[in-house]
C-alpha cells in the first residue's frame, strides 16, 4: 500500500480502507461536534475534536500509534507506545488527547485553529505490521466576536430643504470574514463604499459609508454578520431645521440621537 509521511519519525498507511464511524452520546457535551465532522468553537474557549475510534476496555494506548494533524502535512501531536513523540509549537500547552476515545483537546482557541484536522490511528499487533484501523477527518470553524458597530454620521451641508451627511460604520477584532449591512427606516440600503480587512489569519476590521441627502426624520441600522452572528447598532437623526423666536427664525443643526 501507497505509504504517506506523517512525521520524520513515523509513517502511516494511505487511505483506501474503510473507516470506523464514531457514534455520539446525544446531547453532546459542551465543546463537541453536533455533527460528525465539523466542530465550532470561539476563541478562547476549549474545543473537542473527536477522532474516529475508541480504544477498547482489554487494550490501552500502548498497542496504538495516534497522529493528529491539521491540513493533512501539519503534525499537532503524536502518541506511540503510550507517549507523546510529537507536538507541533503552536500546540504546546495548548492541547491534550484522551487516551480512551482520543479526542484532541484545544484550551484555548484561537484563530489560527481554524482548519481542517485528520485523526489517524494504527494498531500494533505482535510479529504483524501495524494496522490502520481509521483515518477520518474533522473541520474546525473559529469564531471571534466583532465589536459593536461604531456608527458616527457627520453632515456636509445643510439647507432649508434637506441635510446633506456622510454615515461611517465600523467594527472590528472578529472572524471569520465579515458582511457589513445597512437598514435606513427599516429598509435595506447599500453601502456606497466599504473596506474590509484583507486576512485570512488573524482578525478582520470592516468599515462602511453611506451618503444621505435627509429630508425628513430618520433611523439607521448598522450590523456585521459573520458565521450565523451578528452585531448591530441602530440610530436615530431628527432634524430640527429652523425654529420660531419672536418672529426671527433661527437655524440649528440636526441632532443625532443612539
Amino acid at each position: 500500500e501507497k505509504l504517506k509521511e506523517v512525521s520524520s519519525m513515523q509513517q502511516v498507511l494511505a487511505r483506501g480502507y474503510t473507516t470506523v464511524s464514531l457514534t455520539f452520546v446525544y446531547p453532546p457535551p459542551t465543546g463537541y461536534a453536533l455533527e460528525k465532522k465539523v466542530v465550532k468553537s470561539k476563541v478562547g474557549e476549549k474545543v473537542g475534536l473527536p477522532c474516529c475510534h475508541e480504544i477498547p476496555s482489554s487494550e490501552s494506548l500502548h498497542s496504538y500509534r495516534v497522529y493528529w494533524q491539521k491540513n493533512t502535512t501539519e503534525v499537532v501531536l503524536a502518541y506511540a507506545d503510550g507517549k507523546m513523540i510529537s507536538k507541533h509549537e503552536q500546540y504546546v500547552n495548548r492541547t491534550e488527547m484522551d487516551a480512551r476515545n482520543l479526542t484532541l483537546w484545544i484550551s484555548p482557541v484561537e484563530i489560527l485553529d481554524n482548519g481542517s484536522y485528520q485523526c489517524i490511528v494504527q494498531h500494533r499487533r505482535l510479529l504483524q505490521n501495524s494496522v490502520v484501523v481509521c483515518d477520518e477527518s474533522v473541520t474546525l470553524f473559529v469564531t471571534a466576536d466583532f465589536s459593536k458597530p461604531n456608527v458616527t454620521a457627520d453632515v456636509l451641508a445643510d439647507s432649508c430643504e434637506s441635510t446633506e451627511m456622510v454615515v461611517r460604520c465600523s467594527s472590528y477584532g472578529g472572524f471569520p470574514k465579515p458582511k457589513l449591512s445597512g437598514a435606513l427606516d427599516n429598509e435595506s440600503t447599500a453601502w456606497n463604499d466599504s473596506w474590509v480587512s484583507e486576512s485570512s489569519l488573524r482578525a478582520y476590521n470592516v468599515t462602511g459609508k453611506l451618503w444621505l441627502n435627509v429630508t425628513k426624520d430618520i433611523s439607521f441600522t448598522c450590523s456585521v454578520e459573520y458565521n450565523g452572528f451578528a452585531e448591530s447598532t441602530s440610530f436615530s437623526v431628527f432634524l430640527l431645521l429652523y425654529r420660531v423666536t419672536a418672529g426671527l427664525r433661527d437655524q440649528l443643526d440636526p441632532v443625532v440621537i443612539w
